[in-house]
């Protein structure tokens, strides 16, 4: 039987797979690929926010300590697609 990955750990495959993305653009695919599956589990629109605000949160987190211009262009357009979406789930 398999057991039901948590969001932290949800949270922390997407991040990684959101820095690694190949080119930048698929880091926004993986992003909304993600919150729809959210949606389809039927998860509280305020549970989706926050695990959005907190992508967000890590993520400007390794942007101030990274030098590398690959994972900084995929946090940015992360960071982007991230608010774009947060911003549509306020609506």
């Amino acid at each position: 039987m398999r057991m039901p990955i948590s969001l932290d750990k949800y949270r922390a495959k997407l991040v990684i797979r959101i820095l690694y993305s190949l080119p930048a653009q698929e880091a926004g695919k993986y992003i909304e690929r993600t919150v729809l599956l959210l949606k389809r589990k039927n998860l509280a629109t305020d549970t989706i926010k926050s695990f959005i605000d907190k992508i967000i949160s890590q993520l400007e987190s390794v942007r101030q300590m990274t030098t590398d211009t690959f994972k900084w262009q995929n946090i940015a357009m992360a960071i982007l697609v991230l608010t774009e979406l947060r911003q549509q789930l306020n609506k």
